[in-house]
């Protein structure tokens, strides 16, 4: 069998689509990393504001915690299948697990907190304090469905 040369065009092409084959098999068997969950953080004389973007993700598999230093949020994005007979051919949104954690720009109170998940967006603000130990505590949320009730 005589082996046939390759072209440096043919190995490039090669190359490509090796990295976007395990760029998938990535996003199917680890959690997301932090940098596919947006955030912005904003901060008042009183308040701090963490929005979250995690569009599809399961609100009741949502989980925030955090120290006065810290906010964390988990979950999880179900996968899903194309909508029609074929194969995917950009898949950019992360499926699975994902974490994400931001440190506070200032010391803020986690007893006093109005965190709620809408239209894929978690919004959490929070009141600033003087107090920098670092006690964990589990947020509780409220979900806002599209007709605008809460759950």
């Amino acid at each position: 069998m005589a082996l046939r040369r390759l072209s440096k065009l043919n190995i490039d092409l090669i190359g490509e689509e090796l990295a976007r084959i395990m760029r998938l098999m990535d996003k199917m068997e680890n959690p997301v990393t932090d940098g596919a969950i947006p955030v912005d953080v904003w901060m008042s004389d009183s308040e701090v504001t963490v929005r979250f973007e995690v569009p599809g993700a399961d609100p009741d598999k949502l989980r925030l915690t955090g120290t006065p230093t810290l906010l964390e949020i988990a979950g999880t994005t179900p996968a899903t299948k194309p909508p029609i007979e074929g194969r995917y051919l950009v898949a950019e949104r992360p499926v699975g697990l994902f974490r994400k954690a931001v440190e506070m720009p200032a010391p803020v109170n986690l007893t006093d907190v109005n965190a709620r998940y809408a239209n894929g967006v978690m919004t959490i603000i929070l009141k600033r304090i003087a107090d920098r130990r670092n006690r964990r505590h589990k947020i509780s949320f409220t979900i806002e469905t599209q007709d605008g009730s809460n759950e």
